[in-house]
């Protein structure tokens, strides 16, 4: 290999070994807020670079930040008037992410969707579906689980209830 190549490996190794370093520090720093309930220093954390880095860190932010606990989840039985449209909706979802999924594994997926969102609305009957809450749905319940989803989607959609200018 001419000097010319090594010199570029080593700088490339270098440029990944600090990468590392930082994505070490900025999981150091995320675990130190988390423990401190440090909401200025995750929001700070979670909106530059990298974000929470991985669905293990997101799992500890997410109900923090979204200011919710996991708890037991119990929803009205009283049917919602978008429930048709959520249905239609989660229907359509799962079909590109995660990768690899096969029909009955899709379907699953689906299913559960369909009781996060409808969950939801039950338990928010002033709240109308709106397009587009099932991706965020989508995103809540690939890293949070069904019960953690419910809460942060609740409390998602009453802020955008509160404050619609965020839309």
């Amino acid at each position: 290999m001419s000097k010319k190549g090594k010199n570029a490996l080593r700088r490339r190794n270098v440029h990944y070994n600090k990468e590392a370093v930082d994505l070490k520090k900025r999981i150091s720093r995320i675990n130190e807020a988390i423990s401190k309930k440090d909401l200025n220093a995750l929001r700070r954390l979670a909106t530059t670079g990298p974000g929470l880095v991985n669905d293990g860190l997101r799992r500890l932010c997410w109900p923090l930040l979204l200011h919710y606990r996991n708890h037991s989840v119990e929803t009205s039985q009283v049917a919602h008037k978008d429930e048709n449209q959520v249905s239609l909706d989660a229907n359509r979802s799962f079909v590109h992410f995660p990768k690899g999924l096969n029909d009955q594994q899709r379907k699953q997926k689906q299913s559960v969707l369909y009781e996060v969102i409808v969950g939801i609305l039950r338990r928010q009957p002033n709240l109308s579906y709106y397009q587009g809450f099932h991706d965020v749905c989508t995103t809540l319940l690939e890293v949070l689980g069904k019960g953690g989803a419910i809460k942060a989607g609740e409390n998602i959609a009453m802020f955008l209830l509160r404050y619609p200018f965020y839309l």
